[in-house]
């Protein structure tokens, strides 16, 4: 017997961010610090459409809608790249990456605990996130073996232009493991 499956789109024109960041290459070397008009978007799998599990799409959009608010109009930085060197002080945050000398104002920064920015490594961030703010809201429990959660799976997606981007896929068997 197949099990029944949906996906759920959520795509909104405010699920959005606009940020700066500079991708560091393995060869030592570095994009040009610029910035991008991120689009962010979530798909979710679920194995049960019943009006007794059904899913407000509200709740998954405003926490969708938070997590772009906090990275927007930001300078997002690898915090765990070995080419980057970070020193934040209560004001400022010291940048160094590839030979180059950056000081940001510390309340326009967001140092992520990621190996680069990236749209890939952006999206499995978001979904991560994702995934930390539904379980905070009592909407999903993936850690609890027995749980008959109704998503199976969270796609989620950011493009930094029309048509470039990634998706990351986040599940139980993927979250237990990050």
């Amino acid at each position: 017997m197949s099990k029944e499956m949906w996906t759920i789109r959520l795509t909104k024109s405010y699920l959005k961010f606009s940020a700066a960041h500079m991708t560091v290459y393995p060869d030592g070397t570095k994009e040009p610090l610029h910035g991008h008009n991120y689009q962010v978007h979530i798909d979710l799998d679920i194995n049960d459409a019943s009006f007794a599990k059904m899913i407000d799409f509200n709740r998954y959009k405003d926490l969708l809608r938070s997590l772009c608010d906090d990275w927007d109009e930001m300078i997002l930085i690898q915090g765990n790249n070995p080419l980057v060197s970070i020193v934040t002080s209560e004001s400022s945050v010291e940048v160094k990456v590839c030979a180059k000398e950056y000081v940001f104002p510390r309340d326009e920064v967001h140092i992520l605990k990621i190996e680069n920015i990236t749209s890939e490594l952006l999206a499995k961030e978001m979904a991560r996130l994702m995934v930390e703010g539904l379980k905070a809201e009592g909407l999903l429990n993936w850690e609890s073996a027995g749980s008959s959660d109704v998503i199976d799976t969270i796609r989620l997606g950011v493009f930094e232009t029309a048509g470039q981007g990634a998706s990351y896929l986040i599940n139980r068997e993927i979250y237990k493991a990050l």
